[in-house]
């Protein structure tokens, strides 16, 4: 038994072949070291398309889309700039997009090049295994790592171009909006409905004073921000996940400052692994006993006390504490006395880890002073009388005295209310014995984990 039309249509295709067969040796020969490539468009006489070529093409997009990632990923790019360079170069505008709304894209066959691209990822060592995948998508700016995912880009995409062809006068697009709405499936408006209905937004008027592709721009947005809040919601309800995003809902966390880290020039590998620490996703021994279920000790490897958590290797462990810890304020504290210099134009190296504070320093017109670990002689006993860094303004009559801590973020608050008291009695002995008119202002510097 045989279908007269697919005869039709391999004979068809076998005929175009052999026709420009010649042309494309021709260009072979010509453009040496391209890849020249002949793809026979073939319509039914009822109008339909051909299902293998567009197979046909999404397994091209497909191919293509990775291969620009795995570039990507290979540079020497930071894990900020790699991300970045995937949401532009490889989801947007040039491979995916342009497909959308013509080819009849599934939603699980864009959830598997999410699912590729996180695995790519992975094994560039970008991305934790057990990290939270919401967070990957969340804008940096609210503590997620930025990357555009393919399939909130598509439900995007046809919810703007359904608008677009509803409200957009023209013969032409009349009948594309005509031909759409006659399908059964895979229409662009009846796709639009459904994904509106899922994030349960309702329908925004139509300016008449904007033109249709505003109109249509302004409801990409309104969706962006329903499918954010979305994925916002779903990391923080999450048992091990959700602590962070929790945490940064206190009232004492300045949220900008906290997620700034994630603007910085840190390697993707560097990232990664801070992200999952944040997570709480690292395999401590706490967590291969309570989340993996494995039969091991959970008590810290170190001290042996208490249990091996995130928070209790960071800023936990009395066995660190006498030299990981120390190390680490010390670090912290050179980079900061480095950046203070840098402000006041003294003369430092070009590199912070080179820099080796010196006790006393003075810009060039002596106007600034900056001490490093220098007890302050007073008239009586002070005990709290040496502070990491003391900032004296000859000129403008302050002076600030700062000293550095690394708590856990469950502590931030509580320290930066230890150390304003511990150097209470030395900020007013400072403005007694110096003559300071200003009041004396100590600093407490501090990371949240």
């Amino acid at each position: 038994m045989s279908c007269p039309w697919i005869e039709s249509r391999a004979k068809k295709d076998e005929e175009k072949t052999l026709k420009y067969g010649p042309m494309m040796w021709e260009l072979k020969q010509r453009y040496n070291g391209y890849r020249v490539e002949q793809y026979n468009v073939i319509i039914g006489v009822l109008g339909g398309y051909s299902k293998h070529l567009e197979n046909k093409m999404k397994e091209k997009i497909r191919k293509e889309y990775n291969r620009r990632v795995r570039l990507i990923l290979r540079t020497e790019l930071n894990g900020r700039n790699k991300i970045e360079a995937i949401s532009s170069l490889a989801v947007p505008v040039p491979v995916v997009q342009y497909s959308f709304g013509i080819i009849a894209w599934k939603i699980s066959e864009l959830k598997k090049i999410d699912t590729k691209t996180r695995k790519l990822l992975n094994m560039h060592k970008m991305l934790h295994p057990k990290a939270d995948v919401e967070r990957l998508y969340i804008p940096r700016k609210d503590g997620g790592r930025g990357l555009i995912d393919v399939e909130t880009a598509f439900k995007t995409a046809t919810i703007g171009l359904d608008h677009y062809l509803k409200h957009k006068e023209g013969q032409y697009l009349k009948q594309v909006l005509d031909h759409e709405r006659s399908k059964a499936k895979n229409s662009i408006s009846k796709n639009a409905t459904k994904f509106k209905i899922e994030v349960t937004m309702p329908e925004i008027e139509n300016r008449e004073d904007k033109s249709a592709s505003e109109n249509a721009k302004a409801l990409k947005h309104e969706f962006k921000s329903k499918m954010k809040s979305m994925k916002e919601e779903k990391w923080k309800n999450k048992a091990l996940h959700g602590q962070y995003p929790k945490i940064l809902e206190k009232p004492h966390l300045d949220t900008v400052t906290t997620n700034k880290w994630l603007s910085s020039n840190l390697k993707g590998e560097t990232e990664g692994l801070l992200v999952a620490a944040q997570n709480q996703a690292i395999n401590t021994r706490n967590y291969q006993k309570v989340i993996c279920g494995q039969q091991v000790e959970s008590k810290c490897r170190m001290c042996s006390q208490h249990e091996e958590t995130v928070d209790h290797i960071v800023s936990g462990c009395e066995v660190l504490a006498k030299t990981e810890y120390i190390s680490r304020h010390n670090n912290a504290a050179a980079y900061l006395h480095w950046s203070i210099c840098k402000d006041h134009d003294i003369e430092i190296t070009d590199k912070w880890y080179e820099h080796e504070p010196e006790t006393v320093m003075h810009n060039k017109d002596s106007n600034i002073t900056i001490m490093w670990g220098m007890p302050v002689n007073t008239d009586r006993t002070i005990t709290a009388n040496r502070p990491d860094i003391i900032v004296k303004d000859s000129v403008n009559s302050t002076c600030k005295l700062i000293d550095m801590t690394v708590p856990s973020d469950r502590n931030i608050a509580l320290k930066e209310t230890e150390k304003k008291s511990k150097y209470k009695d030395l900020d007013l002995e400072i403005q007694r014995l110096w003559h300071i008119k200003n009041r004396s202002d100590p600093c407490g510097c501090w990371c949240a984990w």
